[in-house]
């Protein structure tokens, strides 16, 4: 059983990449951009999701931590630059420069 609302989200993201897709883009329309981005990290690196919903999630946290630099908790950017389990997604980390935005805003604090 779920004892708290933590863990009951956590496994909704974990499950639903569909509603995370939409509710963080969502979130980015309204101007929550930070509140996407601790959306997106909490089910990052999206394991249960498609090899494509992966892909569009992953340029999405991408995407937002280059315009929204600001306040990232060093825990998340090492979550970031932590080794994805396929060939494909640990190069999507690079070209998409995830590891480059991480260590540059780490070493900016």
């Amino acid at each position: 059983m779920l004892t708290n609302l933590s863990e009951q989200s956590e496994l909704l993201l974990d499950y639903q990449p569909g509603f995370l897709d939409h509710l963080s883009d969502q979130l980015t329309n309204e101007n929550g951009e930070h509140q996407a981005i601790e959306l997106l990290f909490e089910a990052y690196p999206f394991k249960r999701a498609s090899y494509s919903q992966r892909i569009e999630l992953i340029n999405r946290l991408i995407l937002l931590l280059k315009n929204n630099p600001d306040n990232i908790p060093v825990a998340y950017l090492e979550k970031l630059i932590t080794p994805l389990d396929t060939p494909e997604l640990r190069t999507l980390q690079v070209t998409g420069q995830a590891y480059g935005i991480a260590i540059e805003i780490m070493y900016r604090e």
